[in-house]
């Protein structure tokens, strides 16, 4: 049996009377169930956000949500309760409602699901704007606590209204295929309530395997009050299920990859993490003392960076919580061996008075001293070819790790595992070593006022750039992803699985950089390389130049960029695959 049930969300536009009418037109018009928006103000949104006193005004007590829910019992079969926090939680439970919902802001609100399972309910996800790791993470919360009531997948989010090419029900499909017959199926419709696709979209989510259809509902649309937009009323209600002859037209895309819209929306109403109390330097942050709000700010909203990290200052009560509350270290891994098809051993060779790899040492020495980076280690393979590395990055105390000659990233993780305790990771590649320690700097200021899996610094001369990623990233594509062969392009693996991770880019002014090559992989590279280091050295700033050195030096000597500008970048081989197995990776964690 499909149940539809009717939302009332703000319709209501903050009247009891008003709330229960609705109540009584949705029995009317056969829906199963009506659902009520528990809301408080203060444990929705911060209150700097620019919607804090319309949601404020349009909430009611617990009082008047104990009548609304009483005299909506007389005409409805089920009452469900979406729930915005603990307090609204309490609510529902104390009024005996028959289920709740987590919006999808709140999917990555473990201390809220971990909540919601006690009250023993259903419960109903919704996915709207997530990914598929944080759809994930929920149902795993909830299986990992033996959760044995129903888990419905409810797709779909409001975009005042959802346009139709945006509804991309193809992904219905995709979550039965990650999911299986562990969880049940919904869509939530949000389609323009004035046209025809209203009715007929239910229609096409049934067919694929949904069921539960919510959709709104009004006692009057064309007075365009709160919540109209999408909302049906009682004669449209009845013609729910029926269906159409244009599903092909609304399946849409399969695949998770957000809209722009659903961006907006994603920005909009996902919560982040804040102090729920003043929290004090050397504190335990848990869920003791951390809550989740919608705000207008960037935030964090992995509870797993969060939990269990110590504070590093006083946190006042409604502070959101960000990279700069506690220490997250940094380590530089510089990934180098001796083998190269276009430039043997140039790990090894000579620029300005040291090698290049001593080069690049120092340039990273210069970042840990200035605590830009808390530490660098060398990753190199275990083929003898390689000893001569090991030998001498040894000798001047650098920490060495070796592993696997072909499969970059299963090195890097030899590095990783010996640093548990370093949440960032940053990926040097043995050729460029002209990485600038100021924008070094920038990009993982930027990569930490984001909250981002990764960020790059690209706009930047190839050569004096790094990678930012999160260690947790970097553990999953090892794990999940089909083919790690060609992890020697690691870049790929995030560009081509980018739904699955915040990705942020350094942003580059243009008078800041220079459209040069100083990378080093042949003979002419080279040569351009040691030719600007041996200038360096000549002004006594062989290890300590800057970017705006490097311009400088190019402007003072534009020709020299003709050197190697005819050098073509390698192309990447197309053997490998970055394809994430998620029928592995679920089933895994799930069943688990």
């Amino acid at each position: 049996m499909i149940k539809k049930i009717a939302e009332v969300a703000n319709a209501h536009e903050g009247s009891v009377d008003r709330a229960i009418k609705i109540a009584k037109i949705a029995s009317k018009a056969g829906a199963d169930a009506v659902k009520f928006q528990i809301y408080f103000g203060p444990d929705l949104l911060t209150n700097d956000h620019p919607r804090y006193e319309h949601f404020c005004n349009q909430s009611f007590d617990e009082k008047e949500w104990k009548k609304i829910i009483k005299e909506s019992k007389k005409y409805n079969k089920e009452i469900i309760a979406d729930v915005f926090g603990l307090k609204a939680l309490k609510v529902a439970i104390l009024n005996k409602v028959d289920g709740v919902k987590i919006h999808s802001s709140d999917l990555s609100n473990i201390p809220l699901i971990e909540e919601c399972a006690k009250a023993n309910l259903p419960i109903y996800l919704a996915t709207g704007g997530s990914t598929l790791i944080e759809i994930k993470n929920a149902v795993s919360c909830l299986k990992n606590l033996n959760f044995n009531q129903e888990i419905n997948l409810m797709h779909g989010y409001q975009a005042y209204p959802t346009k139709i090419s945006n509804n991309d029900l193809l992904r219905i499909s995709e979550l039965k295929k990650i999911f299986g017959d562990s969880v049940t199926y919904g869509f939530m419709d949000h389609t323009d309530g004035s046209n025809s696709h209203a009715i007929y979209l239910p229609a096409t989510a049934i067919a694929l395997g949904c069921t539960v259809i919510e959709k709104h509902i009004t006692d009057d649309r064309s007075k365009k009050g709160i919540d109209y937009y999408s909302s049906l009323e009682k004669d449209e209600f009845k013609k729910f299920v029926a269906f159409c002859d244009d599903v092909e037209k609304y399946l849409g895309k399969k695949d998770f990859i957000r809209s722009k819209d659903e961006e907006i929306y994603r920005a909009n109403v996902k919560k982040v993490f804040v102090a729920s109390k003043n929290i004090s330097k050397n504190t335990l942050l848990n869920k003791t003392n951390l809550e989740m709000l919608r705000s207008p700010n960037i935030g964090i909203s992995d509870y797993e960076l969060i939990k269990n990290q110590i504070s590093n200052k006083k946190i006042l009560k409604g502070e959101l919580i960000s990279s700069k509350n506690f220490n997250r270290k940094v380590l530089a891994i510089v990934v180098a061996r001796s083998k190269s098809a276009r430039l043997k051993g140039k790990a090894s060779l000579r620029v300005g008075s040291v090698t290049s790899l001593e080069h690049l040492f120092k340039r990273l020495e210069f970042c840990k001293n200035n605590k830009f980076i808390d530490e660098y280690v060398l990753c190199t393979t275990e083929d003898s070819s390689d000893d001569k590395l090991v030998k001498f990055s040894e000798s001047i105390g650098i920490r060495v790790f070796r592993g696997d000659e072909e499969n970059v990233l299963k090195r890097m993780m030899v590095a990783i595992a010996a640093y548990p305790d370093y949440s960032t990771v940053l990926r040097v590649t043995g050729d460029d070593i002209l990485i600038e320690p100021n924008y070094l700097k920038k990009t993982i200021d930027h990569h930490f006022k984001s909250n981002a899996d990764y960020t790059d610094a690209k706009s930047l001369p190839s050569g004096t750039e790094v990678e930012v990623f999160e260690s947790s990233v970097l553990k999953f594509l090892l794990k999940w992803c089909v083919d790690t062969s060609g992890t020697e392009y690691l870049t790929n693996y995030i560009t081509d699985n980018s739904h699955l991770f915040d990705c942020e880019s350094l942003p580059i002014k243009t008078h800041e950089t220079i459209n040069a090559r100083l990378t080093l992989d042949t003979e002419e590279d080279y040569r351009l390389i040691n030719g600007l280091i041996n200038y360096f050295k000549d002004q006594n700033k062989e290890f300590t130049y800057t970017l705006c050195d490097i311009l400088d030096y190019f402007k003072k000597y534009p020709k020299k960029l003709d050197s190697n500008k005819s050098i073509v970048q390698k192309k990447i081989p197309k053997k490998f695959s970055t394809e994430i197995d998620f029928e592995g990776f679920y089933s895994e964690k799930i069943n688990n």
